[in-house]
């Protein structure tokens, strides 16, 4: 079990930054003035590694609802003609209550990692047709994750119990292309590629929505790859994350 959480842990290093530039709306009309929106969203995508070994885990998704405690995802965006900014916020927990003897005497009783993700976003709109709109973005993101374990110890040691933290933080880079698709008067699509680097290393990968637009606001759902490859010092030789995303953006 320990090795089968560590192997989520490290995998969360690498999906939460990177969850962030597809969710940022696209304005569907060009209105005077200023415009805002607010969206809330969620991804659930297996996560297949491939160890640097190449041996092959992963993780499905009923393995991640199963240790998700209360999160958040959500973002904020204002815009004025063609060019905008915003910026998305995670808030996420992660645990699992273990019953695992590390050594004689000392049993892991509880995971949990806690992780927190600001990544402010600037986009302008290259394109602007009647039906068909096109933007491209520039962003940092500052992510931070923090790992506690708690043990309980027992004979042949002194009984008791103890707690061991550590947490971790790194900066990156983001840059990306998104457009929207009107279909119809309510219905459009959503597409997106992205590439980044920086603390983190080289990731890349695209999605594809369809969605109504209702008074106000509009829902979405569709899918999203990400991949990330590694250097020959890592773990891990590439992750991908293949899975849903449902989204709900509203404007104001």
């Amino acid at each position: 079990m320990i090795k089968r959480f560590s192997c989520l842990l490290s995998a969360l290093c690498c999906i939460l930054p990177a969850t962030l530039l597809f969710s940022t709306p696209v304005f569907a009309q060009d209105e005077e003035g200023w415009q805002f929106a607010a969206g809330i969203y969620g991804w659930l995508p297996n996560i297949n590694i491939k160890e640097s070994s190449g041996k092959k885990v992963g993780l499905s998704r009923q393995d991640i609802l199963d240790n998700l405690d209360p999160s958040f995802l959500g973002s904020f965006t204002v815009g004025r003609g063609r060019y905008y900014a915003g910026l998305d916020f995670i808030y996420l927990n992660l645990s699992e209550k273990d019953n695992d003897e590390v050594i004689p005497g000392t049993t892991l009783r509880k995971t949990e990692i806690t992780s927190y993700l600001i990544n402010p976003v600037l986009g302008y709109r290259v394109y602007d047709g009647a039906r068909h709109k096109i933007n491209v973005e520039v962003g940092a993101r500052y992510f931070k994750q923090e790992l506690d374990l708690s043990f309980r110890f027992d004979a042949p040691l002194p009984p008791g119990s103890d707690k061991l933290s550590a947490s971790d933080d790194v900066w990156d880079a983001m840059v990306g292309l998104n457009g929207r698709y009107e279909l119809s008067n309510k219905w459009f699509s959503r597409y997106f590629l992205e590439a980044g680097t920086g603390d983190s290393d080289l990731v890349w990968g695209y999605a594809a929505t369809a969605g109504y637009q209702f008074s106000g606001f509009d829902l979405e759902a569709g899918w999203r790859d990400l991949h990330y490859e590694f250097d020959s010092d890592s773990d891990f030789k590439r992750i991908d994350f293949p899975g849903p995303y449902l989204g709900a953006n509203f404007y104001f």
